[in-house]
């Protein structure tokens, strides 16, 4: 019974763990006959480290493999909320578009372009996807909307919840010696 407890205390505990691959979809275009398909995570996307992936198809419908992908994305109107990670944060204007590429190994699913950016800035952005294929170039484009970041507390929820769970795994094993002993 302890055991069960504790097993239900630690699933609990990391939520973050049973997402999918590639988070959550933002939109899907077409552009000259291939689909483009933009993905985010997590969800919802806050200022701060990201997850950005595209799926590009083919008119077929089967994912492009060989292309070279680009994502540029520009703040239209910002929040006002900053996220501020380990480095100093950037002038405004470098924080405002950020240009990058996009590769196959860089996430958990190899069918999609991922690029890991640092988005500064809470706000509405513009997430523009170039892709190069066989000397052909297309664009697609759509919304990506930002959150400000999170709270302390619930970036750190899990690390929280270590003594309480500690405390009462120790209570339940005294419970137990106590009634066996």
């Amino acid at each position: 019974m302890v055991f069960r407890v504790a097993l239900v205390a630690l699933a609990l505990a990391i939520p973050g763990s049973v997402l999918a691959d590639a988070g959550v979809a933002c939109w899907s275009r077409v552009a000259d006959g291939h689909t483009v398909t933009a993905f985010a995570s997590p969800v919802p996307v806050r200022a701060g480290p990201a997850e950005l992936s595209v799926l590009v198809q083919s008119r077929d419908g089967q994912p492009v493999l060989d292309a070279a992908v680009d994502f540029l994305l520009v703040c239209r109107s910002s929040g006002g909320e900053e996220f501020r990670g380990s480095c100093c944060p950037a002038d405004n204007d470098r924080m405002r578009e950020i240009e990058m590429a996009a590769r196959r190994d860089g996430g958990h699913n190899r069918f999609l372009y991922t690029a890991l950016p640092l988005i500064r800035l809470s706000g509405d952005w513009h997430w523009v996807v170039k892709v190069r294929r066989h000397g052909q170039t297309f664009e697609a484009s759509g919304p990506l909307a930002v959150q400000p970041p999170a709270p302390p507390v619930l970036t750190y929820w899990p690390a929280f919840l270590v003594v309480p769970v500690a405390i009462g795994l120790f209570a339940a094993h005294q419970r137990l010696i106590a009634r066996h002993g």
